[in-house]
């Protein structure tokens, strides 16, 4: 195990009194959901180090701001009642508790990475819930609903549709996202239905039993009839193209492979398929039932989306 370097320990140690003092004196509400489009280049996640010992410190630490990532002294207590009223208003959800020190140590290992950071989000995956953290503050917390496959004891087996672990960046913004469902959708679709899949490439047709003729032009699947018309094929929103009882499995930039809704009102999106999101289904909030994703209540993804600034590290553990 490897030791903190000495200049940077009275920082993590600062970091954790910061957060050690959020949990221990705000009572923050339960809040809250679900995957994610196009799987745009992002920064790659950075595996979560073995845990390093951090040293408990005084209540009275140097803290970054969140301005220009410089430390000012602060009293951390006085500092956390200022902002306690803040931080419940702040919140959603019918039910308040009060977070647990489970989440500080399941963080401790990351804690010389967090001393350098001046806002960033913490997913505690076990715990379900999510911490926004910014000026050595706990200004949002709120209830998720993770990957199916994750570990609830954080081990380090994971099954499929595991939330990955690691350190990521918002590397983008979306407000009304479109779900681009990946093909494991359409195999998912086609045992609950017991229909047959049937793939449909940019280059390829699809002959109907009708006569008509599928086909791909730029962003549309196109339905050519019998008398020589063509017109993009008819799909409802959020739902799969049959033809003769078949699934169609389109290419991923065509209109009728994007779902509305589904990732709720807008998302955080973190690179290679995942994102912190809302949901169409508030009640998966704190199971492990995703694919992948974070997932938020609308309400909670509303309020949390304006106060993360694009490039924020987010550390899923």
């Amino acid at each position: 195990m490897r030791s903190v370097p000495i200049a940077v320990r009275p920082r993590v140690a600062g970091i954790v009194a910061t957060i050690s003092a959020a949990v221990s004196t705000l009572a923050l509400t339960l809040g809250p959901v679900v995957v994610t489009p196009n799987r745009a280049q992002a920064e790659p996640p950075v595996p979560l180090r073995q845990a390093t010992a951090v040293r408990a410190v005084p209540a009275r630490v140097a803290v970054p701001t969140a301005h220009d990532g410089t430390t000012a002294r602060a009293d951390v207590a006085t500092a956390m009642a200022a902002t306690a009223a803040t931080a419940t208003a702040t919140a959603t959800g019918p039910t308040a508790a009060r977070v647990g020190p489970e989440a500080l140590r399941a963080f401790a290992e990351v804690g010389p990475l967090l001393a350098a950071e001046s806002t960033y989000v913490l997913v505690h995956t076990a715990q379900r819930r999510l911490y926004l953290v910014s000026g050595g503050t706990v200004r949002y917390s709120a209830r998720v609903a993770v990957g199916r496959g994750t570990p609830r004891d954080g081990a380090a087996s994971a099954g499929r549709f595991a939330t990955p672990f690691g350190r990521f960046t918002v590397s983008r913004k979306d407000v009304a996202p479109l779900w681009v469902p990946p093909d494991w959708h359409y195999a998912e679709r086609a045992r609950r239905t017991g229909r047959r899949l049937v793939r449909l490439a940019a280059s390829d047709s699809l002959r109907a039993a009708d006569g008509s003729t599928y086909f791909v032009a730029g962003n549309d699947v196109m339905r050519r009839a019998t008398d020589g018309s063509s017109r993009p094929a008819d799909v409802t929103p959020g739902e799969e193209l049959i033809v003769d009882g078949r699934i169609v499995v389109p290419p991923t930039h065509v209109n009728q492979r994007r779902y509305p809704a589904v990732l709720g009102t807008h998302r955080l999106y973190l690179g290679d398929g995942y994102g912190i999101h809302g949901t169409t289904d508030p009640r998966s909030i704190g199971r492990a039932v995703t694919h992948g994703c974070i997932r938020l209540r609308n309400e909670d993804i509303d309020a949390l989306f304006p106060l993360v600034p694009l490039g924020t590290p987010v550390y899923v553990r």
